[in-house]
């Protein structure tokens, strides 16, 4: 039976793979030191599949993750801009706000618990920041 990659879909339908939380690609590198984007997943994908024409149990468990990541970012309401008038300090705490959403996100995915530790202290920290700025 053949498996139909839903990630050749999203190919096919033309989705630009760095649009998606393009914020939470840039943490995940800066806090875990990995070189790769988003982007460059669905192209490792591509070619370990020879054009999603053969099936691994790791490629379809990639598969299944890029898709589920794909959803959930097409099914949030996109951010609009602050109004000029909003303060400093409101878009200050707006953005750490939007950082440990990021990181709440990071820790559904991730499995590594040290890597799960490693974002709870730092949403510990951004709260904290958010407190000082209140």
């Amino acid at each position: 039976m053949r498996y139909d990659y839903k990630t050749q879909e999203l190919i096919d339908k033309g989705v630009n793979f760095n649009s998606i939380y393009p914020e939470k690609q840039e943490v995940v590198k800066q806090m875990t030191g990995v070189d790769f984007n988003f982007a460059q997943i669905v192209t490792f994908l591509k070619s370990q599949t020879d054009n999603f024409q053969k099936q691994t149990p790791l490629a379809l468990d990639l598969d299944r993750h890029i898709y589920s990541v794909y959803l959930k970012w097409s099914s949030k309401p996109k951010e609009t801009a602050t109004p000029s008038s909003a303060s400093s300090e409101n878009e200050t705490v707006a953005k750490l706000t939007r950082e440990i959403n990021d990181l709440k996100d990071l820790i559904e995915m991730e499995t590594d618990k040290k890597a799960i530790s490693k974002f709870e202290k730092e949403i510990s920290d951004l709260q904290e920041l958010i407190e000082l700025e209140g």
